[in-house]
């Protein structure tokens, strides 16, 4: 089977943009277990392109939500808590790591320090 039918089959397994496991169940009891395995991978591949993980110091309030969500349309937004951001963000879109925060920030500028004024 080419990955082109894996997609098909990936999309195939969705219904109203959320993934139907009656579909993904019926799917995987007509495929081989080589063919399940690449079904899988193109599963997770999918679930990870539309989705964008969010890591913040403390739960962002509605209206912050709502202001985040219009960056990212069409994609399903699942917020962490990670404490060692001091105050800061950290934004996971499918392969591009994006962190911004004052922690790194002040190292940054400790090393610059360091290197070029000792």
């Amino acid at each position: 089977m080419t990955k082109k039918k894996f997609k098909h089959l990936v999309l195939a397994s969705y219904k109203n943009n959320e993934l139907n496991q009656g579909k993904v169940e019926q799917i995987a009891n007509l495929l081989s277990k080589k063919e399940l395995k690449n079904y899988i991978r193109e599963l997770k591949q999918y679930e990870k392109k539309r989705t964008v993980v969010i890591s913040l110091p403390y739960l962002l309030e509605k209206n912050d939500q709502d202001k985040i969500a219009s960056l990212f349309k069409g994609k399903k937004i699942i917020y962490m808590i990670d404490s060692s951001l001091v105050v800061g963000i950290k934004v996971i879109d499918n392969d591009l790591i994006s962190e911004y925060n004052l922690k790194n920030t002040l190292e940054q500028i400790a090393s610059h320090v360091k290197q070029n004024y000792d």
